[in-house]
């Protein structure tokens, strides 16, 4: 799991499921309760082409927050750059993230669902 954190872009997360991993999540640990206006997520394995498309990545996910809250994000597929989830205008108190795997683009040779990076912005 550390491995979304690292902003390393070699590394991946992935579910280690049978399966695409339906409803399998990663949990942040923030330490403490902070005001998050957004995240910026890197999906799939992309350190290479190849590896992008030979793994599945993330179409539809659900973040809940400590504070009771959630959401419903959608990611667009063959984008290899971070892709900006805005928090509300306002943000949202959380001392954690967690993102569940609700949906997949499917990979072309492998079932494992890869994320490369989660990023956290605050105020």
């Amino acid at each position: 799991p550390n491995k979304v954190a690292d902003r390393d872009n070699s590394t991946t997360w992935s579910e280690g499921v049978d399966g695409f991993g339906h409803n399998e999540w990663i949990e942040l640990d923030l330490g403490e309760v902070k005001t998050l206006k957004r995240l910026d997520i890197t999906n799939g394995l992309v350190n290479s082409t190849n590896g992008y498309k030979k793994n599945n990545r993330l179409k539809e996910a659900k973040l809940e927050f400590s504070n009771g809250s959630h959401m419903i994000i959608n990611l667009e597929d063959n984008n290899f750059e971070e892709q900006e989830i805005i928090l509300g205008e306002d943000g949202v108190e959380t001392s954690f993230i967690r993102l569940t795997i609700l949906d997949v683009y499917d990979g072309d040779k492998y079932d494992d669902t890869c994320i490369s990076t989660i990023r956290a912005y605050g105020i």
